[in-house]
């Protein structure tokens, strides 16, 4: 036996309920509201007259009466025909874990709409006004044709129950992708260029670790002459804002070096007794992408103290049939570790192929792909696969995806990465699962967008170079804002999807 307990802000289409509920009003409350704008985060190019668009969401709980565990929340949302209904679905896939439960969703909303008759009147104003009205006597089905979509609403009032259907679409399917719920931090940018004259022009690309109960962040930091350099900050775990830069830890390599301008993009990772910071390299000449042609590694005892191995790169753009003559290389992500069969650690490399050239068009002057390499001693690199590419229909990543960085979860993989694309014309913030860390799904256009630029003043022209890292029972989202880290660095938080 469980009952449901709906704490709903927003309408779902959700198209089934469970039967044998223990019904209680104080377990049963139902909120209804719409969410419009004249550029929907979800819908950001829906064709109507006014450029409005409209999203439904349900957030909702099972809760085990007895113990009064709650078990799950659901949280879904209906968006234009062409995008996935279903937004999210937080905390655990119901769906899958319960089906037997949702088997009898349908059946038990149409035992109670026999039971209660009721009717749901929705008006559409210019400030989306919702009214209700009730009846012991007649059900309607109240039908309302917008934008080509034909939505038919069901419902009891009463602060019992709400359901709602849109006959164009399905109830959501196992495979339904689903994205965190990142809340931006409202102090943002935690990080502002301008801390000394190493990074007063920008701070960029932020990677962290946690060490001596420390969050350590490494970050690519410009002066006034442009050069960028790695960067160390520090700050303690229960402050997010209260940041001790210690300067530059690693600078330009000499004249006619593939480093000799930007040192950027660190990845730090510990194999065998020592410290490895891989850093992407900039040089003079050239031009666009093709001016990054490798990326170089550092080492250390103790996070500080930084030694070049060389001055070449350990990595560089080539070794893709697609792209020959490739010489476009950058960082971004992190490495995992692979154990073998014989115990033995088979190190992955996550990194970017930059493979665009100077050209007015977006797609072909920031053509990037999410790759990735392989290593046993973290300097010799092969296996050189890619993993994530543009895609043509999903206007937000249609000319590139960088920096993939890659958690493992219980259940699989979980990434988040940036894509650019022709709609914002710049950077945004996606995600992908898979199953076994190299093929990636990314669901239907709409669906993995994870965090378009924001409405702040910082980051709302582009959010990219994401790294995430855990934090207890969270996820702790880093991500720079306007001009790749001009306005400086942000974070965000959410609860784990799996």
């Amino acid at each position: 036996m469980y009952s449901f307990k709906a704490r709903s802000r927003l309408l779902s289409k959700v198209d089934h309920l469970p039967q044998h509920f223990r019904l209680r009003t104080s377990h049963l409350t139902f909120k209804l509201g719409i969410h419009g704008g004249l550029r929907s985060k979800y819908s950001n190019d829906l064709q109507s007259e006014s450029k409005l668009s409209l999203s439904y969401i349900l957030a909702a709980t099972m809760i085990r009466p007895e113990t009064g565990h709650q078990v799950k929340r659901l949280v879904a949302c209906w968006g234009r025909e062409d995008h996935n209904c279903i937004r999210q679905l937080n905390d655990i896939h119901m769906f899958s874990e319960f089906p037997a439960i949702f088997d009898e969703f349908h059946q038990f909303s149409c035992f109670l709409q026999k039971i209660i008759p009721m009717k749901v009147v929705l008006r559409l104003r210019p400030l989306f006004r919702v009214a209700f009205s009730s009846t012991r006597h007649t059900q309607t089905h109240y039908r309302r044709n917008l934008c080509g979509l034909t939505l038919i609403f069901f419902g009891m009032t009463d602060g019992l129950l709400l359901h709602a259907q849109d006959p164009a679409t399905h109830i959501p399917k196992e495979d339904s992708f689903l994205v965190h719920d990142w809340q931006r931090d409202p102090r943002n940018p935690i990080l502002a260029p301008g801390g000394g004259d190493f990074d007063v022009r920008r701070c960029m690309n932020p990677f962290v670790i946690i060490h001596n109960d420390e969050y350590w962040m490494f970050y690519a930091g410009s002066d006034k002459k442009g050069n960028h350099r790695i960067c160390l900050a520090t700050c303690p775990k229960d402050d997010i804002t209260a940041w001790k830069r210690l300067g530059p830890v690693l600078n330009n390599g000499p004249a006619g070096s593939f480093d000799e301008l930007w040192c950027v993009l660190p990845c730090v990772h510990r194999i065998g007794d020592r410290w490895h910071l891989y850093y992407t390299g900039r040089k003079k000449g050239g031009g666009g992408l093709q001016s990054f042609t490798g990326i170089g590694l550092a080492v250390s005892d103790d996070l500080i103290n930084w030694k070049k191995i060389s001055n070449e790169p350990v990595l560089q753009g080539d070794g893709f049939t697609d792209w020959p003559d490739n010489q476009g290389i950058a960082g971004g992500g992190p490495i995992t570790e692979i154990e073998q069969a014989d115990g033995s650690i088979l190190y992955r490399l996550h990194y970017t192929l930059a493979t665009g050239s100077t050209d007015s068009d977006l797609r072909i002057d920031q053509a990037k792909q999410s790759v990735i390499a392989h290593s046993k001693d973290g300097i010799t690199w092969s296996d050189k696969r890619v993993v994530l590419r543009p895609r043509e229909e999903a206007l937000y990543e249609n000319a590139a995806t960088i920096a993939l960085n890659v958690w493992k979860t219980p259940t699989g993989w979980r990434a988040i990465y940036a894509g650019i694309g022709t709609e914002f014309g710049a950077y945004s913030i996606c995600e992908a699962t898979s199953t076994d860390g190299v093929n990636w799904h990314r669901g239907k256009p709409g669906e993995n967008l994870s965090m378009p630029p924001g409405k702040a003043a910082w980051e709302n022209k582009m959010v990219e170079y994401p790294f995430v890292i855990r934090e207890g029972s969270k996820l702790r989202l880093f991500y720079c804002g306007n001009g790749y880290g001009n306005t400086g660095i942000g974070t965000a938080v959410a609860t784990p999807l799996d």
